[in-house]
């Protein structure tokens, strides 16, 4: 590229960055932070991970997307009522539902 050339599109980048706004900061942190590229979307870099003692590198959007739902979404427990104590403590006064009157006088923050 030509030295004119060069200079003149630092010139514009450095104008375009002192004219950020809020409506526009989010895509100059896009093009000032990330390396150079073909402007497509970031992709997920190679994910490393440990299946059966051995490592592997997860390379494919299939293989990538799999692991990162089973990480972030692990199953639900075979009974989440499991763990609960059998004895309930008897009950110090009988239900009874709450008024108008009642809910008239609490006070609203």
């Amino acid at each position: 590229m030509p030295r004119r050339s060069r200079k003149q599109k630092k010139k514009h980048w450095e104008e375009w960055l002192e004219d950020v706004n809020v409506d526009n900061v989010w895509t100059a942190h896009k093009y000032a932070g990330g390396a150079p590229t073909d402007g497509g979307n970031t992709r997920i870099p190679t994910l490393k991970t440990q299946a059966d003692s051995h490592p592997k590198e997860l390379d494919n959007n299939e293989e990538k997307s799999k692991l990162l739902y089973e990480t972030f979404f692990p199953p639900p427990p075979a009974d989440p009522r499991a763990d609960l104590p059998a004895d309930y403590l008897e009950p110090v006064c009988e239900f009874a539902p709450i008024t108008d009157n009642q809910e008239c006088c609490v006070p609203c923050y």
